[in-house]
C-alpha cells in the first residue's frame, strides 16, 4: 500500500486543506489511482517474473484498506484476489520470500511490487503535484466572489 502525505507546495497543500474534506479526498483518490495506474502498475508487470503471464496478467490497482477513524487515502498494486490467494496466490511468495519446506532454507523475494512504487519516486511526487493542482485549479476558478474571499481567508492562516 502506499500511503500518500501531502507535503511540500506550500500553496496546493493550503488549497487542498481549505476545500471540504470530501471533495479534497476525492481529488486525492483520484489522483493517487491515476499515478498508480499509469506509473506503478505497468513497472510492476514488467519487472514481475514471467513463466505463463498468470501473475503479470492478475497485477490490479485497487483501493487500499483504510484504518478505521484515519483520513488515510491509499491504493495498492496487487494480484486481482489479493496476496497468496486465487489462481495467482504465489505472488506473495515472489515478493516477500519464502522458507523452503525441506531444509528450511530462505528463499529471498524479487520484490517487484515495491522496487515499481520506489522507482523514480521524485518524477512521480512531480506528476502527483501536477495533477492535484490541475484538479483544484477549476475548483478555485468556479467559486463566487464571496466563496472566493472565504477560501483566501482560510488560505492566510
Amino acid at each position: 500500500m502506499a500511503r500518500q502525505t501531502v507535503i511540500g507546495a506550500d500553496e496546493t497543500r493550503k488549497n487542498l486543506e481549505a476545500l471540504p474534506e470530501a471533495i479534497s479526498k476525492d481529488i486525492l483518490r483520484k489522483v493517487t489511482r491515476t499515478i498508480m495506474k499509469e506509473d506503478v502498475l505497468p513497472a510492476a508487470q514488467r519487472r514481475v517474473p514471467v513463466d505463463f503471464g498468470t501473475l503479470q496478467d492478475s497485477l490490479t490497482v485497487r483501493v487500499a484498506k483504510l484504518r478505521r477513524g484515519t483520513k488515510d487515502v491509499g491504493h495498492a498494486v496487487r494480484t486481482r484476489e489479493g496476496m497468496f490467494q486465487g489462481e495467482a496466490f504465489y505472488g506473495g511468495f515472489i515478493e516477500y520470500g519464502w522458507f523452503h519446506w525441506k531444509d528450511g532454507s530462505f528463499v529471498p523475494g524479487k520484490s517487484y511490487l515495491r522496487q515499481s512504487l520506489y522507482e523514480n519516486s521524485g518524477s512521480k511526487l512531480r506528476k502527483f503535484g501536477r495533477l492535484v493542482k490541475l484538479m483544484l485549479d477549476p475548483l478555485v476558478r468556479k467559486m463566487n466572489a464571496r466563496q472566493f474571499s472565504k477560501f483566501r481567508r482560510l488560505l492566510r492562516r
